[in-house]
């Protein structure tokens, strides 16, 4: 044997005491919590299915806003196609589970789109009454922006509830002094170590 190998003999009683150095450890692995991939069920849960409706309905809006230009119908198709954007990225990144690599404090960037779009909503089924009289296009368009309406205010519903459960976790983290780097203090300043 050479000089610098050694043979060590080990007693089977010596790890009945204590575990070695480098065993595995149950620990949670924030690294495994921000992987990205698709979220299959993300698709069949009622938040998916509900961004998967909101936007099948303002597709639809759109297109029955172009069938009949009437007064109004620009804030109403603005308003349809902008929300078809901005949910179908929405969907794709809550899908892709991409919002867990994004800064800041997700569930309050989600709710404050969902209440905008719940009022803007609103206020197209206001319009699109007024001139429903005229065209079955508006009247399909009103009918679309009020299921519309309801769907995205059972979305809001639903995300003010799920920020309550997130602002209370990430409360309990602070308090227990999880994520150290920013934590706050008593004087409310950043302190960083």
């Amino acid at each position: 044997m050479s000089e610098n190998m050694r043979t060590v003999a080990l007693d089977e009683n010596d790890w009945d005491e204590e575990p070695p150095p480098y065993s595995a450890t149950t620990e949670k692995d924030p690294e495994a919590e921000r992987k990205t991939g698709f979220n299959k069920a993300y698709l069949f849960s009622v938040e998916g299915a509900l961004k998967l409706i909101e936007i099948v309905l303002s597709l639809i809006g759109f297109v029955a806003v172009l069938a009949g230009g009437w007064t109004g119908s620009g804030f109403v198709g603005w308003t349809t196609i902008s929300a078809f954007i901005t949910t179908t990225i929405m969907f794709i990144i809550v899908a892709m589970n991409i919002y867990s690599r994004l800064p800041g404090f997700w569930p309050l960037y989600e709710l404050i789109y969902l209440i905008l779009y719940t009022l803007k909503y609103f206020i197209c089924s206001i319009i699109a009454a007024v001139g429903a009289a005229r065209l079955p296009s508006i009247v399909a368009a009103c009918v679309i922006c009020v299921v519309a309406f309801g769907i995205y205010l059972l979305d809001t519903i639903m995300a003010y509830k799920r920020f309550k459960v997130a602002k209370e976790e990430q409360e309990r983290r602070r308090n227990e002094g999880e994520g150290g780097a920013n934590r706050r203090s008593e004087t409310h300043f950043c302190i960083i170590f």
